[in-house]
């Protein structure tokens, strides 16, 4: 028995491993005692096509999957299992297995080699709350998107951002957990005394709903964003990544944004 998150620095010192460091510590021991496997006990039997408290009838858990589609999973944001604990497993050829705490029958296994999946988008995810800053009529100046990019860095938050161009110059979109939306505002705020031609925006109360696969950019998923959004409204923004893209809505259409893209996509 281990106690996770906690280890020694070089220099002897006690500190801890951050967030998901549970995850990176079981991976370690997995390697120092030349495991097999490492299984993860959590509150689901294994990782599902959407989450299973939220999409109950629909969801279906998935049997086996590749160290690359839970990358991909990882990188939309998803808090399965922690990246790094996910590359210490697949560089040491560690299987890594997870299984309910409650003692359920079910698994994923996730291993080496590719997953035959027939689906273009195997999983459809729909986040805590989050807010969107908003800050518009950016100029295509470097100088300033850099100062810009430096602020944000200095939040030590965990941000995901997007730009576009507009008529009024570059908007920048900056997608944060909703409680640090106040503390983010207010160091923008600050900053642009020095821009007064710039404004921004923060929208509360919002959810990131998130296509995960190789196929999001597909002319199917395409058609059920387009589905979905000519039902509920447009997405605020649009967030992309190489397997996955992420529409934020308010927090009253998360449900019905999940459900829709999830039986355009997913259910058989």
């Amino acid at each position: 028995v281990v106690a996770g998150f906690q280890g020694v620095t070089e220099d002897g010192l006690m500190t801890t491993l951050g967030r998901g460091g549970t995850d990176i510590t079981a991976a370690v021991l997995g390697v120092h005692f030349e495991a097999e496997r490492i299984i993860y006990f959590r509150d689901a039997d294994g990782v599902y096509s959407a989450d299973p408290k939220l999409l109950p009838v629909a969801g279906r858990r998935i049997e086996r999957l590749d160290f690359e589609s839970m990358m991909d999973l990882a990188e939309a944001g998803v808090p399965i299992l922690h990246p790094q604990a996910l590359e210490i497993a697949r560089a040491h050829g560690l299987e890594l297995e997870l299984r309910s705490f409650r003692g359920d029958a079910g698994s994923t296994l996730v291993c080496e080699g590719p997953w035959p999946s027939p689906l273009a988008v195997w999983s459809v995810c729909l986040s805590h709350p989050i807010c969107l800053l908003s800050l518009e009529g950016l100029p295509r100046s470097i100088d300033t998107l850099a100062r810009v990019a430096a602020l944000l860095d200095r939040t030590d938050l965990p941000l995901d951002a997007e730009i576009h161009a507009t008529p009024r110059g570059l908007c920048l979109k900056v997608q944060a957990p909703d409680a640090d939306g106040p503390t983010l505002h207010a160091q923008v705020m600050d900053f642009l005394r020095e821009e007064p031609h710039l404004e921004s925006t923060l929208q509360r109360d919002c959810r990131r709903v998130t296509l995960v696969g190789k196929g999001v950019a597909s002319v199917k998923a395409s058609k059920a964003v387009e589905q979905a959004s000519a039902k509920l409204g447009p997405p605020l923004a649009t967030f992309c990544g190489a397997h996955h893209r992420a529409y934020v809505v308010a927090e009253a259409d998360g449900s019905a944004w999940l459900t829709s893209l999830h039986q355009s996509l997913i259910k058989p």
